[in-house]
Parts: C-alpha cells; structure tokens; sequence
C-alpha cells in the first residue's frame, strides 16, 4: 500500500500513511545521517611546531635520558610490592566489565524530536518527490478508522508529566502512545485474541485459529470460538501478564492430555484431532533439542541476558560464508553452552543442528514454524561433532554421578534423557548393546579395557538422545 492499492488489500494507501504518521516524529541514534556533523567539521589541526635548534634536540636528549632512568628506578622500587596488588585489581577490573557487559549491552532506541512532528503526506507512487495530501495519524479503516485522542506528555495533569521532568527527559508527541494505548485497549479484541492464539499454537502446535497472522476473511475459522474469546477475556483481566495465561493452559485437562490413539470412533470423526479429543504430538524445537543435549549432561549454563553467543561452527559450514573466515565469532567456552536463544543469529550463515530442525528462515517473516522429518536430521544427532561432544559428556556425568556398575549407568541415563526407569527388557537389551560395543572397541582401538568401556557408554548416550522419545513429546 506504499506505492499505490492492490485489489485484494484491505488497506487503502492512504491508512499506510496515517500509520505512518504515528511514527513521524521518531528520529533513531547512530544513523549515517546522525554522522554528518562529524563528518563535515572534523578536528582542528595544530599549527606544525616549528623545528628545534641543534642545542635545542641536544637539550631534549639529555633530558629524556634522565626522565627515563627515573622511570626505571621508580618501577623498580614498585615492582616488590606491587605486582601481587597490579595483578589482583587486573582480575577485579576484567570481572566488573564482564559483568557491565551484561548487565548494560547495547540496545536499538529511538527518540523524538519534540511535542510537534513533522506534517506526513501520500507519497504518489511512493516517491518522496510526489507529495500528495497532508494525512493526519489515525487508525485502520477497516477496523474502524477513529483518530486517536493523542494526549502530550507536556500538557498540565499529565500523568507522566512530573516524572518526565525529574528525569530530565524532553516531552514527545504522545503519538506512539496512543497507538500503543489503542492496540491494547479492552474493547480492540483482535490484540488479545491474536496474542492467546499463539500462546495456545505454542503449547499445541497449532492454534485455535490456525492461521496465526491470518484473522480475516482469507484465515480459517476459529474451532473454539467460546474458548478463544475466554483466553482473550483472561488475558486482558490479567494486566497482559502472559505467564498468568501459560499457566492457565499447561494446568489444564486439555494440555495434560496424552496423544495416544485409543479411540477409533474419535479418529473417524476428527482424524486430525481439531476437537482436541487427545494431546498432538509435537517434536521439540530446534533450539529445546539443543539445549536438552546440554541439560542431560550437566554442561547447561543458564546464565541470564547478556550478548550474543556463537557456537563453534566446522571449517566446512564457515567455508560456505561470502568472506570465509570473517563474520562468524567466537565465544568462551562457557558461554557455548548456554541457552540457543543467545545464539547469533546470521541471515546467510545457520547453524546445522539448528537449521536442520526447522528453526525459521531469517530471510522472511514465518507465521509458524514447520514440522519436517528429513535425513538430515538424523545424521546430525548421530555423527555431527557436536553430538560426540555431548554424549561424551553425558557418559562423564554417568561415572562421576553413580559410579562403573553398568545397570545404575543405563538407569540413570534413561532417568535423565527419558525422564523414567527402563523396563526389563530396556534394560537387558540396553547391557547388551554395551557388552558389544566393548567387544567390538577392544580388537580395533588398542587402548585400555576401560578406556573402551568409557567409549561404549558414550555411545549408548548418544543413542537415547537419537530416541523419538527424547525428541518429541507426547
């Protein structure tokens, strides 16, 4: 709707402009533009000194020599009782920093220009060139198109008034508070009613209304009209608070649900259980897989906020890059292991693991995320480096935890991985697969009887981190 109007938007182009208009007074930091005064009237520079006489730079020479051994003596005189002391508030200062870094990390801001902001017209044909009529910031036609009632932080009985002046802070338009204000009110209900069905997709894998960003008339119909319009209702009555509406569904009879199939009548009438007659099941998200591997063998570091993190990537994946070598960073070994949330996120380079389980294409907006079973995905759970690693790790945890005796290891593994104890059978065959692959290990790695013992294990954790029962939840 920029540049003109198509037949199958309800949005004329003259509402692309009017929401504009809310943001028209926004000036961002750090642009090009934000440079140019710098850039136009750089430092003055110093007239050149004029050269020094002969005797002058002898002077200077001499000078220097006895400022310099000076130096020397007063550093020697230090070193004895200082070092210790240097060294000591070097690992002080270096610790303040890290914890500056994440406590204060850099964030995108914008301010405004004042409590007047800049007329808006149509653009024709979306040319800046071609200015059109003036518009004025008001709301969507099709949702009722109102003007908003825009209140000035700088008018008298304000309520943000006082504090905007003790805090030194310049008053705005009061135009993106007013969209705010207007996008949340009680009687819009799309807001809260858009915000509950992805909640709801989150939690079921598919929402009350399916098509997430789609409400309109190209959307499918809600199957629970009565229990959207309830979860909307308890949102707003919870002050928008989402962990109050999390709680209310994962509490529930529907989400406690198993996805087992035991009902062949229900399968005939709802085969693809939009009634919700039973739980779906739902593989884990890539980063949930991720971090699950991390979490069974205790490496999970769950370190709050802070930058970004890069996982260590293979010379392969960096090769595919268009500047190999150069964009990709590298993080402490500690922070490897946080949560995939902290995980950069680079447009033309993923992560495999990563990628491969879906996560969502950073190059274009994704309504909701697909479910596939590909080839790939099995190959990077069970040869990728970073699933060695891990269930190397994991069979670390299992001797440190509860010792050597094979049966307590298989047990423990399946308590953390599956959340349960083996059967009987599990466990037979489960001491099975280990005794052959010691056997196997003893006549081709050369090394110890229990240096084989250790690679075994290893392998019978990376196999129940391959299970569909780790994976996917049911």
């Amino acid at each position: 709707a920029r540049c003109h109007e198509h037949k199958f938007d309800p949005i004329p182009q003259e509402d692309y402009y009017r929401l504009a208009a809310f943001f028209r007074n926004v000036i961002p930091y750090g642009t090009d533009q934000s440079a140019t005064h710098w850039k136009t009237n750089p430092l003055a520079v110093f007239t050149p000194l004029l050269p020094l006489s002969a005797g002058d730079r002898t002077l200077n020479a001499t000078k220097m020599t006895e400022v310099e051994a000076l130096r020397k003596q007063r550093r020697t005189m230090l070193a004895k009782d200082s070092n210790a002391s240097v060294a000591e508030l070097d690992q002080k200062i270096a610790a303040l920093e890290t914890e500056l870094q994440a406590v204060f990390d850099l964030a995108l801001s914008v301010r405004e220009a004042g409590t007047q902001a800049p007329r808006t017209h149509v653009l024709v044909r979306g040319s800046p060139l071609v200015k059109g009529d003036e518009v004025q910031p008001a709301f969507l036609t099709v949702l009722g198109g109102m003007r908003p009632q825009v209140a000035l932080p700088s008018q008298v009985g304000h309520p943000l008034r006082s504090s905007l002046s003790q805090l030194g802070v310049r008053p705005t338009s009061g135009r993106r508070m007013a969209l705010a204000r207007w996008i949340t009110n009680t009687t819009n209900p799309l807001t809260s009613r858009v915000l509950a069905n992805r909640l709801w997709h989150y939690h079921f894998g598919s929402g009350i209304v399916s098509t997430p960003s789609d409400f309109g008339r190209n959307g499918r119909p809600p199957s629970h009209p009565e229990l959207l319009d309830w979860l909307a209702s308890e949102l707003q009555a919870g002050d928008w608070h989402l962990k109050h509406l999390h709680r209310q569904i994962v509490t529930s009879h529907t989400f406690r649900q198993s996805s087992q199939i035991d009902d062949v009548e229900a399968v005939r009438v709802d085969p693809g259980n939009r009634l919700l007659w039973r739980q779906n099941l739902r593989r884990l998200e890539a980063e949930a897989i991720r971090d699950a591997m991390l979490f069974v063998n205790g490496s999970l570091n769950l370190q709050v906020g802070g930058p970004a993190i890069y996982p260590q990537l293979s010379a392969e994946v960096l090769s595919t890059q268009s500047r190999p070598g150069s964009g990709w960073g590298k993080s402490p070994v500690a922070d490897r292991s946080r949560r995939s949330i902290y995980i950069y996120v680079k447009r033309t380079l993923t992560v495999p693991l990563m990628d491969s389980f879906d996560q969502p294409n950073p190059d274009k907006p994704d309504p909701g995320r697909a479910t596939t079973t590909i080839a790939p995905q099995a190959l990077i759970l069970l040869n990728s480096g970073f699933s060695d690693v891990q269930s190397t790790r994991m069979a670390a945890r299992l001797r440190r935890d509860v010792g050597s005796e094979p049966r307590h290891q298989i047990e423990y593994a399946y308590r953390l991985t599956l959340g349960r104890n083996p059967t009987t059978a599990e466990q037979e065959i489960s001491l099975a697969f280990l005794e052959r692959q010691r056997k196997r290990l003893r006549g081709l790695s050369g090394e110890s009887e229990s240096a084989d013992a250790r690679v075994a294990l290893a392998r019978f954790c990376r196999l129940l981190m391959n299970l569909n029962e780790f994976v996917y939840i049911d």
